[in-house]
This record gives C-alpha cells, sequence and structure tokens, in this order.
C-alpha cells in the first residue's frame, strides 16, 4: 500500500560564481543550455521537469548520485543542479547558493510511504508514518 506523505518543492540552484558567468535564465531554452551537475541513477542521466509538463536531459561534465555530491557541485560551481529545496535552503539563506530560473515553479517530488499491510495497518507503522508526514510537511514549507 502506498500513503502519500507530502509533496516536495523542487529548486535550481548554482553558486554565485557560476551565476555571474552563465546569468539568470529566463526561458527553457536558456535553462536548457545551462550546464549541469546532473543527478545520474544506475549510470542513466535523469531528466530535468519543467512546468509546463516537459522535460529534458541536462548536459554537464558532473554525473553524482546522491543530493549531497549534487550540493557540492554547485557549490564548487561545477553547474546548475536540480535538488529539493529543503535541501538546500541554509545554502540559500547563507549565500553560498542562489536560486536559478526562480520565476519557473517546478513541479514538486512526491514524498510516499510504500508497505505492505494494505487497509489494516498497524499502529505502530501508522503513527511512524504520521510522524514523517508532518515532517515531510514542516521540509516542504522551507
Amino acid at each position: 500500500m502506498v500513503r502519500h506523505l507530502a509533496d516536495l518543492p523542487m529548486t535550481i540552484v548554482g553558486s554565485p560564481t557560476f551565476l555571474k558567468t552563465w546569468g539568470n535564465p529566463a526561458t527553457a531554452e536558456a535553462l536548457a543550455a545551462l550546464p549541469f551537475a546532473r543527478y545520474a541513477l544506475g549510470g542513466i542521466t535523469q531528466p530535468l521537469r519543467l512546468p509546463d509538463g516537459t522535460s529534458f536531459i541536462p548536459f554537464g561534465r558532473v554525473d553524482c548520485d546522491s543530493g549531497a555530491a549534487l550540493i557540492q557541485a554547485a557549490l564548487s560551481g561545477l553547474g546548475a543542479a536540480y535538488l529539493l529545496r529543503c535541501l538546500v535552503a541554509k545554502d540559500l539563506e547563507g549565500g553560498t547558493l542562489v536560486s536559478l530560473a526562480a520565476k519557473f515553479a517546478f513541479p514538486s517530488a512526491p514524498f510516499s510511504a510504500l508497505h505492505a499491510f494494505g487497509r489494516t495497518v498497524p499502529l505502530r507503522v501508522k503513527r511512524v508514518c504520521d510522524f514523517i508526514a508532518r515532517e515531510a510537511k514542516a521540509l516542504a514549507a522551507i
């Protein structure tokens, strides 16, 4: 059984130096032309989804398999990074990362719990899911 817990907002970030070099993209075409630190799962680069439902495979010289690696690549100026906003909120507040393409309302990432209990969920599983849902909603508000 799947229980939807929250929708987590996505953002594109880069270092201040990256912003000075490449500028802030105003169109989807300009965004697609930026070099990215790309998320690769199993060696396959994952697409970046745009608000209108289209997507593109970003180009770039760095492929990462974790959010932490994407953040480090962005901090180092190696490319823009498409990440959960809650992961980079402190960096955005501190100015070590800047939001790129802020006018775009990127689709949120669904966050769900998957369990095998069907409709009769044990109380302990329900309570854990309730707790995670509260915490995830707080993260979505960041």
